[in-house]
């Protein structure tokens, strides 16, 4: 994926020229993650473009062995970076996104949090935790065949 795609979205459509660029790897993990009363690490392998105050990516989760697919959409502001998950493997909303990113943009650390997307039927409320993500100079080999 490159930056490219970006070029549809209508926050670039005001005049603004978008410079090809090829994504960024990165890799990291969303810690506590809590299912069926298991708290779990999900580690990601993802490609993401960071440009004009936009964050892109896509790429795949592993939860203890059992992995895929995610879409990444959000905002930057300076050294703030904000942004919605949507993991193809779990329904309902959602996991949102709230890091900060280091002074040469290789690091970010923040918090992730996700709420019910079926209160009345599932029960579990909602969920936050932390998360660490990091740019790798290689493409992650959960990378090199796209996301399954």
């Amino acid at each position: 994926m490159g930056c490219m795609d970006l070029a549809l979205r209508p926050k670039l459509s005001r005049g603004l020229q978008l410079i090809a660029q090829p994504a960024q790897h990165w890799t990291g993990e969303f810690c506590d993650v809590v299912d069926e009363g298991q708290s779990h690490t999900v580690r990601l392998a993802a490609s993401l473009c960071m440009v004009v105050g936009i964050i892109e990516g896509r790429g795949t989760i592993d939860v203890d062995g059992g992995k895929g697919p995610f879409t990444l959409s959000g905002e930057l502001s300076g050294a703030n970076v904000a942004f919605d998950i949507w993991f193809d493997t779990i329904d309902g909303p959602p996991f949102h996104c709230a890091a900060m990113l280091s002074a040469n943009e290789s690091q970010m650390t923040g918090t992730w949090n996700f709420s019910c997307g079926d209160p009345v039927n599932c029960g579990c409320g909602s969920y936050s935790g932390p998360m660490w993500m990091q740019r790798t100079i290689q493409i992650p080999a959960e990378l090199q065949q796209g996301p399954q």
